[in-house]
Parts: C-alpha cells; sequence; structure tokens
C-alpha cells in the first residue's frame, strides 16, 4: 500500500515538473518571437518611432500633407515605407484571414483603404484572383502602384471624405489607428453610405478608446500627423456592434509596444 502510495506521488510530482517545464519552454518562444520582431524593426533602416516636430505640431486637417512627408522622407522605413506593420513577417495573419473571409463569404471584389505600397496584399489578390480596388491618401504613392500593378485599380483620396462605391468587402488594416475619434466616425459613415455588404478593420482588446490627443505607443499630440493608438470598435464612441453584424475575429498578433493583442473583426455592413 505504501509503494503504490508512493508511485502515485511520485507521478504527480513528475506531472507538475513536466507542466512548469512546459511553460517555462513556451514562455521563451514567446519571448524568442518578441526578440526576432523587434529585430525586425530595428533592422528597417531609417524607421523612426519618433515623427519630426513640424509634424507633431501641425495644425489642420493636413493628413496628405503629414502621410506624404513621411513616405517620402521614408520616416517609416527606407524598404517599406508604410512600415514593419506591412512586412511579410507581420502579415501572416492578415493574409489567413482574409482568403478564408473571401471563400467563406464569396467575395468578388475588395476595396482596400488604405492600400499603401500593396507590399503584401498582393498575394491575397493573386491566390484568388478577386477585384482589387485600393485607396491611399498619398498621390505619389498611387502613381507608384499605378505604374506597377497596372491590372488593378488605385484611387487617390482621403478614407474620410472621399465617397465609396458599393464592395462585397471594404478592407482597412491599420488605418483608422492613425486617425482622430471624429475621423474615424466619420470613414465608418462613408462605409455604411457605400452599401457595400462587408467591413474588415484592425481592432484591438483594449478596455477604453481613449481621445483624440493621445498616442497609446509614441505619446504624439497629433494623430493627424501619422501617430498611432489602438482602437477597440465593440465600445463607445465606435460600438460597432450596435451599427453592423459582427461575423468573425480572428487573431493577429501582439503590439510590441503595448502587448495589447490586435485583432481583425469581420461585419456585415447593415444599410
Amino acid at each position: 500500500m505504501i509503494i503504490v502510495l508512493i508511485l502515485h506521488y511520485l507521478s504527480l510530482l513528475f506531472l507538475i515538473i513536466l507542466i512548469i517545464l512546459s511553460c517555462i519552454i513556451l514562455s521563451n518562444q514567446n519571448n524568442s518571437q518578441q526578440k526576432e520582431e523587434l529585430s525586425l524593426m530595428n533592422q528597417q533602416e531609417g524607421y523612426s518611432r519618433i515623427f519630426p516636430i513640424e509634424l507633431q505640431q501641425k495644425t489642420g486637417n493636413q493628413r496628405e500633407k503629414a502621410f506624404t512627408t513621411i513616405y517620402q522622407q521614408k520616416l517609416w522605413g527606407k524598404e517599406h515605407p508604410n512600415g514593419f506593420g506591412s512586412l511579410n513577417e507581420f502579415t501572416k495573419n492578415d493574409k489567413m484571414s482574409l482568403l478564408y473571409l473571401i471563400k467563406k463569404y464569396n467575395i468578388q471584389n475588395i476595396f482596400d483603404v488604405p492600400c499603401g505600397t500593396y507590399s503584401w496584399m498582393h498575394e491575397v489578390i493573386d491566390t484568388t484572383g478577386i477585384q482589387y480596388t485600393g485607396m491611399d491618401i498619398v498621390k505619389e504613392q498611387v502613381d507608384t502602384n499605378r505604374k506597377k500593378y497596372p491590372q488593378h485599380s488605385f484611387l487617390h483620396g482621403d478614407m474620410t471624405v472621399s465617397k465609396f462605391q458599393s464592395f462585397d468587402l471594404i478592407f482597412s488594416k491599420e488605418g483608422t489607428q492613425h486617425m482622430t475619434e471624429t475621423s474615424t466616425l466619420s470613414f465608418l459613415e462613408r462605409v455604411q453610405e457605400s452599401k457595400s455588404k462587408y467591413l474588415c478593420l484592425t481592432h484591438y482588446d483594449v478596455s477604453f478608446n481613449t481621445d483624440d490627443t493621445y498616442d497609446t505607443i509614441n505619446g504624439i499630440p497629433d494623430l493627424e500627423s501619422g501617430a498611432y493608438r489602438e482602437q477597440n470598435f465593440l465600445l463607445p464612441p465606435y460600438s460597432l456592434s450596435a451599427k453592423m453584424k459582427l461575423l468573425d475575429m480572428f487573431y493577429i498578433r501582439n503590439n510590441i509596444a503595448t502587448k495589447n493583442s490586435q485583432y481583425l473583426l469581420f461585419f456585415q455592413v447593415m444599410n
């Protein structure tokens, strides 16, 4: 009897040790992944997390001027002017999520805003063969895209004021995170006015939405200058689930700076 008890306790001890070792291994893997992501950021020669003072102190609605400056001066990276978030290493889950959505909901066309340099989205479009339209506020970037990808349509416009056509899917990856609440709400109005079928956009699991003047990552006061903040679209002032039907939600990655989780939310636009 005593031997049986000893064996029982030894087996429990062995199980506990296995659990502890598994936790240690998982923690090390997460730390390694974070170090790799930070290394990728640092390798982007010219990448700057602190924006020039002339952009910070900008007044008025001058998004186009601000983002054109960021693009021309390559403030977010020389090789990838849209920033490290557009690198292949950071968009794997975005691509898998889109491929799944396109097949599941029989999506035939997509409106990508802001489209940036179309650096990773082409893999999704090449795989599915659906019709693609992109829009960006930086005219020079749009002109480059038109020359490089003549088979697609690229529009120059401001996503907060430009009227959209009706699309099967409006997709916005980390676009509104560079805008104020007022500008974000204006974009969402444009989406509903377009009578498009679906909306897919970047979302964070933060417990509240910050005001217009606060940047959760860089501490920069002017979001319209290209700064960044995390947004929860299920909370006020957006509360999208009360205006649209939430159909799917996909985990993308953790924000390196804040550790908050980034997702893609997929809504049916109800007009």
